[in-house]
């Protein structure tokens, strides 16, 4: 079981405040790594840090927006500088906005893949270059079912998941020679606040545990074993690939 030990390995895990990104930061802790901490709103990252600490790893807390390059490009500088390394990067941070596909304003289109598909090119190059200098790493980009299948009514979401899990075979072809490897996680219905309006609408709720074939939502600790395996030797031989995470969802 050494394949899946993370000990003396660094993480960087984006929008870590909640959700899939928190239960993975505190997963890969609980694998041995450090976690440098990321998300837009700062207030719940020091509860995630107690967490990764209590697993009696060091974590470091760095609020801040993905969408920002010079952010990212300092987060992963200061990540180096004060937790030896960058082994590891993790572009959970993600946004939604649903409406109809014929009134949808182009302002909330172009915010969703900025936010959801150039901001994990922006975080994997930064980290990438780090990673470079420091003899490879693992780099882990969380997409979804939504970019391999379609929804209506989420026009921006499901695009920016599909460019998410064609950038990962995109980068993993350029930084394999690097010994970079770049692979997407694509979860189905997991519970969390991003899914709470869907949860709230008894008509939806069912569809959704009807057309998933284990027929109940995930728990975004469900996500860490996965990403566990990603990060790791584990998955030494594995790169540019989809892992889906989705009770089965995909195999209709």
């Amino acid at each position: 079981m050494n394949l899946f030990d993370l000990s003396g390995k660094t993480a960087v895990v984006t929008g870590a405040a909640s959700g899939i990104g928190r239960a993975i930061a505190i997963g890969l802790a609980q694998a041995g790594a450090n976690v440098a901490l990321c998300d837009l709103s700062g207030a719940a990252l020091p509860g995630v840090a107690v967490d990764v600490e209590r697993a009696g790893r060091r974590a470091l807390v760095a609020p801040g927006d993905v969408t920002d390059e010079a952010y990212l490009e300092g987060l992963m500088a200061r990540t180096r500088d004060e937790l030896g390394s960058v082994d590891i990067a993790v572009t959970a941070a993600g946004i939604n906005v649903r409406g109809a596909a014929i009134d949808f304003a182009a302002a909330d289109y172009r915010r969703v893949l900025e936010v959801n598909l150039v901001a994990v090119f922006l975080t994997a190059r930064a980290a990438a270059r780090v990673m470079m200098g420091g003899g490879g790493g693992s780099i882990i980009n969380i997409s979804s079912i939504m970019g391999h299948v379609a929804s209506a009514n989420v026009p921006a979401y499901t695009s920016s998941k599909g460019g998410v899990s064609q950038v990962t075979r995109s980068l993993a072809l350029e930084w394999a020679a690097h010994n970079i490897r770049v692979n997407a996680l694509c979860p189905g219905y997991v519970r969390t606040p991003f899914i709470e309006p869907l949860v709230r609408d008894p008509e939806r709720l069912a569809f959704l545990l009807d057309r998933t074939p284990m027929k109940r939502l995930a728990e975004p600790e469900e996500l860490v074993g996965p990403a566990v395996f990603l990060a790791s030797d584990a998955s030494s031989y594995v790169t540019g690939t989809s892992l889906f995470v989705d009770g089965g969802w995909m195999a209709w």
